[in-house]
């Protein structure tokens, strides 16, 4: 390993054009052979990665000592950015397919870029959250890949103004860990709340994202559905967000959310959203979430993924 030069990651669309004061001399080269790995399954997840030349195999453990390929990554792809955002398990494995070159950033280092809150680090944060968000919507697209026929939301139920919760109550919830009270009312003055009946509609797959929704109370199932079909993604239970996914990215949701019972939930505007994406509290909250979310997409993916393999085997 070897420090990286300046410039090198410039092809990055992550990393290209940031003026990030302190970061060229924190990345390091690692070079791989074929076939060696870059992390194991279940090791922790403390770096993130950029690759400069070759490709990488992610994969998943199956039971019965079996693995099933999740994606293949090549030139300027990144890979372990959930190790920027939460630090957590690794929840596949990495490998070289090739001779590989990546570069390499830990994330204490770039934890340590962001104290410094110059116009280079918050866009890199707001580009960071944005390519967790793409992921999260392609993966759901390659979920619904695997079904037949095209989406078919049930439009049933409906949704009304409400109160929001009290503070006390609020700042317990998940999202709005981190948050201080002030900081809570301010989001809450900028934001809607509104009471759903079981099935009411907040976000059809394949239509125009509207906003981002955050439950308060009841429970919000994220599926993605077709005739005859289903693939259930989550429960989104109290402090859980949704339906930004698709907001922050193209705009164009990738999974339907409807209320599972009686529920109330917050709702931000797209202009909301993306105004906040590289501020705290409300960028530490996205980043948990979809992170969350993330974790939960990869346990469809890699049973339908096993599926597919299991029946291409002689």
């Amino acid at each position: 390993m070897s420090s990286t030069p300046d410039g090198a990651l410039s092809a990055s669309a992550l990393f290209g054009g940031l003026d990030l004061r302190g970061l060229a001399e924190r990345w390091v080269v690692v070079e791989l052979a074929a076939g060696a790995g870059l992390w194991g399954q279940g090791q922790p997840a403390d770096a993130l990665h950029v690759i400069e030349t070759g490709r990488v195999e992610i994969t998943v453990r199956l039971p019965g000592e079996r693995e099933t390929v999740l994606a293949q990554l090549g030139q300027d792809d990144v890979i372990g950015e959930l190790a920027l955002l939460d630090g957590g398990g690794r929840t596949a494995a990495a490998r070289a397919l090739e001779p590989t070159r990546l570069r390499g950033l830990s994330r204490r280092d770039f934890r340590s870029v962001l104290l410094g809150r110059d116009a280079g680090a918050l866009e890199l944060r707001r580009r960071l959250i944005e390519l967790a968000c793409r992921r999260l919507a392609n993966r759901q697209r390659a979920l619904a890949g695997t079904l037949d026929g095209p989406p078919s939301p049930s439009r049933v139920g409906r949704a009304e103004p409400a109160g929001a919760p009290a503070d006390a109550y609020l700042l317990q919830l998940p999202f709005f860990r981190g948050f201080r009270r002030d900081q809570l009312r301010d989001l809450l003055d900028r934001a809607s709340v509104i009471q759903l009946s079981p099935g009411a509609l907040l976000v059809a797959e394949a239509e125009p994202s509207p906003a981002m929704y955050i439950t308060l109370n009841g429970a919000v199932e994220e599926v993605i559905r077709r005739a005859g079909s289903a693939i259930r993604l989550a429960l989104l239970g109290p402090g859980r967000g949704f339906g930004y996914a698709g907001l922050i990215g193209d705009r164009v949701a990738t999974a339907t959310a409807a209320a599972r019972e009686r529920s109330v939930v917050l709702v931000l505007t797209a202009d909301e959203v993306t105004g906040q994406l590289g501020e705290d509290p409300f960028a530490s909250a996205i980043e948990r979430d979809v992170v969350a979310a993330l974790r939960q997409a990869e346990r469809p993916q890699a049973r339908l993924a096993a599926r597919i393999d299991a029946g291409a085997r002689p």
